[in-house]
Parts: C-alpha cells; sequence; structure tokens
C-alpha cells in the first residue's frame, strides 16, 4: 500500500513539474509575430500556434486554456518574445494586448496609391480603404474630393495598432494633419499670402518639380514671386496632371510638348494664374516646409539641367531662360526623347 501511495506521490510530483514546467518555461528563443485575423477561431490559433513553432501539441495548450478560460483569440498584431511563457501568452491573447506598428507612407499620389501603400502595413485590404474614401458617408461627413483630400495625408511615420479602420487611419490623420499646423506654421502661412490649403497645393508642384531637398526652398520662392508679380506658375507638372487627368494615368509622358500646353483644365497653370484648386500630389513635409520658409531669390524661370543631374538652371532674365531651355531641348533630341 505504500508502494503504491509512493508511486503516485511521484507520478503527482512529475506531473506538477511538467505542467508547471510547461506552463512558466520560455516558448521560443527568438522573436515571433502573430497575426490573428478577424475571423480566427481557436482551432486557428492552435494552427498558427504549432506552425511558428511556439507549442508543440494541441493538449496543454487547451488544458491551460480552458483553466483561464480563454476560448477566442482578439483580432490583432501580438509579438511574441524569448522571455514570454504559456501563462503570459494565453494572457497576451485574451486581453487583446496588441504590438504597435509603425505605419509609413512617402511618395504617394492619391488615395489610391495612399491605400496601395499602406495596407499592406494593416489589416485593412486597399480596396476596403478606397471603398471608404469612395463611400457617400465619408463624403458627406467630411466633404472631401480624391483631389482635396490629398493635403490631409503628410507622409511620416506613424505608430498605430495593425487592427486600424479605415475609419480609424482617417480619423489618425485628421489629427495628424491639426497637430502639424501650429500656430507658427499657420503664421508662416499668412506672412506669404497662402492659406494652408494653397501651402499644401504650392507644395504638390515643387514636390513634382523637382527631388531635391535642397533645389525646394528656391523653387517654392520662385513660384510665390511669380504669384506676387500675377504671373501664370507655367508649372510643367500641372500640364502632366492634366493631361493624365483627361487620358488616365497610363498615358506616359517623357517630354512637355507645346501641344499639351493647352489642355484645358483648371489645374492648367499655363492657361489659368493662380494656383490650380487642389494639390496635384499628396504633398511631402519637405516641400511644405520649403514653402513656408522659402529661399531668399528674385528667380521667375527655371529649367532642367542638360547633364539630366534632376536640378535647374534659374534666373529671372527670360532671354538667359530661353537660352537655358533650348540647352535641354537639345540634350532631350540627343536622347531621343519625343514624347
Amino acid at each position: 500500500m505504500k508502494s503504491i501511495f509512493k508511486l503516485f506521490s511521484l507520478c503527482l510530483l512529475l506531473s506538477s513539474f511538467t505542467i508547471y514546467n510547461l506552463n512558466y518555461s520560455n516558448l521560443t528563443n527568438s522573436e515571433v509575430t502573430l497575426y490573428i485575423e478577424k475571423d480566427f477561431d481557436f482551432d486557428d490559433l492552435i494552427y498558427l500556434l504549432k506552425k511558428k513553432n511556439i507549442i508543440k501539441t494541441k493538449f496543454f495548450f487547451s488544458i491551460f486554456s480552458k483553466f483561464k478560460n480563454f476560448d477566442t483569440p482578439i483580432h490583432g498584431k501580438y509579438i511574441i518574445n524569448p522571455s514570454h511563457n504559456m501563462n503570459q501568452l494565453i494572457n497576451i491573447l485574451k486581453i487583446g494586448l496588441q504590438t504597435p506598428t509603425n505605419l509609413i507612407f512617402n511618395n504617394v499620389n492619391d488615395i489610391y496609391e495612399f491605400s496601395r501603400k499602406v495596407s499592406p502595413q494593416i489589416s485593412s485590404d486597399s480596396i476596403e480603404i478606397i471603398n471608404y474614401f469612395l463611400s457617400k458617408n465619408f463624403k458627406n461627413k467630411y466633404k472631401f474630393n480624391h483631389e482635396s483630400i490629398r493635403k490631409i495625408f503628410i507622409p511620416n511615420t506613424y505608430e498605430v495598432f495593425w487592427t486600424i479602420s479605415p475609419e480609424g487611419l482617417f480619423a489618425r490623420m485628421l489629427v495628424e494633419y491639426d497637430n502639424f499646423w501650429t500656430d507658427e506654421r499657420k503664421d508662416k502661412a499668412k506672412k506669404i499670402n497662402l492659406s494652408i490649403h494653397e501651402v499644401s497645393v504650392l507644395a504638390s508642384l515643387v514636390d513634382k518639380e523637382t527631388s531635391k531637398n535642397d533645389e525646394k526652398p528656391k523653387i517654392a520662392k520662385l513660384y510665390l514671386n511669380r504669384l506676387e508679380k500675377k504671373m501664370k506658375l507655367q508649372s510643367d507638372p500641372t500640364v502632366v496632371y492634366s493631361i493624365k487627368n483627361k487620358y488616365g494615368n497610363q498615358y506616359r509622358i517623357n517630354r512637355v510638348l507645346n501641344k499639351y500646353l493647352k489642355i484645358d483644365s483648371k489645374f492648367n497653370t499655363y492657361l489659368y494664374k493662380g494656383l490650380p484648386p487642389n494639390p496635384i500630389t499628396i504633398p511631402s513635409i519637405s516641400s511644405i516646409l520649403s514653402v513656408l520658409n522659402p529661399d531668399e531669390n528674385d528667380y521667375l524661370y527655371m529649367c532642367a539641367k542638360d547633364d539630366f543631374s534632376g536640378y535647374h538652371n534659374f534666373t529671372n532674365n527670360y532671354n538667359d531662360h530661353k537660352i537655358n531651355a533650348k540647352l535641354f531641348q537639345k540634350a532631350l533630341d540627343k536622347k531621343g526623347v519625343k514624347k
């Protein structure tokens, strides 16, 4: 009888040790990211945990989960690190203790490119995001169209949860837009006689003229000079935008020809004075700040350099500008760029 009792006690001790060890031992040797989709059930979770080598079998995890009244994983992104044990894993999944993700976007032209850029970083797909922006509810609530909305997106890195909805995402962008436009920046806009909307419009032109950050304040001032003198901006990117608006984004333009300058569009600054009605792209922070902090110059004309460096020749003299333009046109001819 004593032998049986000793055997039973030993088995109980070994079982307790095994359970304790399984429950409180580290689950992984390296960091593992878990994505729990919206429709995940407990079996889906088991499959994912086994696939990620976090658990070996369903048995013990199911027992511990039942003991802790856990049977429904909460939708989200979770990072399991080497210090986590099974008890902590279940607690994390049970209360939905998500790990934030860095949402990054830049160099995007419109809501379609924005949606494609951010959708791989959150749980919503691009179609879901686009459908929200194009919905009647959205338009009735915010009064933006697909062009005016561009100013709201300030390209940067934002910490969000992977589960953020399209509604939540846009609400966050509105908050960040309001935060960006501090009183100091609003005052700077007033000093150059622009509204904050107009600053975004002009910044979008600067973005399309150059990718060189050191040249942006110079271009911003050139445009401000032309606006002050009531001159047409004659910005080639507005012509390209007008053409693509009419014929579609698939229409390729490698060279802005004279015939393109006559396309009738409110965005065509060769035909219409002043700024276009809305941004032609989602303006970058560097271009917005360049408009708010422009260079000191009296330039009225610019033309891309014939070395194709991406930089421009600047002048306040039209005759000098014609010389610069001919040099660039010859360089295009030499490269065989016809249209």
